[in-house]
């Protein structure tokens, strides 16, 4: 007799159990998919209801990672302010402000760092916002960035090199005015100077010729 009752219990418990998964499953699918469709009541409901906000999918993507990238400015409020984590990271190493501002939500990215967000976070690549932002000339972000304590002399420069690598003057300018050294070697051992030279830039090469770039600089 006590065998079946424990049996009967240990049946109910892991139905109990069971359900509580299958709720929970539920719930973190209906909110990302209401945050990818910008829908900020149903998000409300949702959050009220138990859903976990710092919940990851099978990439490790949160919501706010959905809305950061979607630039859903209304939703990240509603997230951040019901505790999600703005310095999550995906498998990948991506956050919630390297999505925003590789989409070019400008708001979002403002919203986040206000939040907390790391502005120096890496990816598993080793990328920052502001290397990004650097290789792909978005001067605003790169501003943005920097006056939110981004390095600009982190990985060596490497910033400056992407920079004057895809011929982006004003970004180059902008991040040597901020203290970037134009001496610096990136990957490869590759400076500023030659990374402009090589690809053609002359108006960059000689900018960086007259903030003291050496001329007679060699990869390591």
């Amino acid at each position: 007799m006590k065998t079946c009752t424990f049996a009967s219990i240990f049946i109910l418990v892991l139905a109990v159990l069971l359900i509580s998964s299958c709720a929970t499953t539920v719930l973190k699918v209906d909110s990302f998919k209401s945050v990818r469709n910008g829908d900020v009541a149903k998000v409300k409901r949702l959050i009220e209801s138990g859903a976990d906000v710092n919940a990851q999918d099978y990439l490790g993507d949160t919501a706010l990672m959905y809305a950061s990238r979607d630039g859903h400015t209304e939703i990240v409020k509603l997230l951040i302010d019901t505790g999600a984590d703005v310095n999550n990271q995906d498998f990948f190493g991506r956050t919630s402000l390297i999505w925003a501002l590789q989409k070019g939500h400008i708001d979002v990215a403002k919203l986040l760092i206000e939040a907390g967000a790391d502005v120096n976070a890496r990816d598993e690549d080793g990328n920052t916002a502001l290397l990004n932002a650097s290789r792909h000339g978005i001067t605003g972000v790169v501003k943005l960035l920097i006056e939110a304590g981004a390095d600009v002399k982190e990985q060596g420069g490497t910033a400056l090199c992407l920079a004057s690598s895809y011929g982006h003057a004003a970004i180059v300018k902008l991040l040597i005015d901020e203290g970037a050294d134009v001496n610096a070697q990136g990957h490869g051992g590759y400076t500023a100077l030659m990374a402009a030279s090589r690809r053609g830039y002359t108006e960059i090469a000689q900018l960086l010729i007259e903030e003291g770039a050496d001329v007679n600089a060699k990869t390591k």
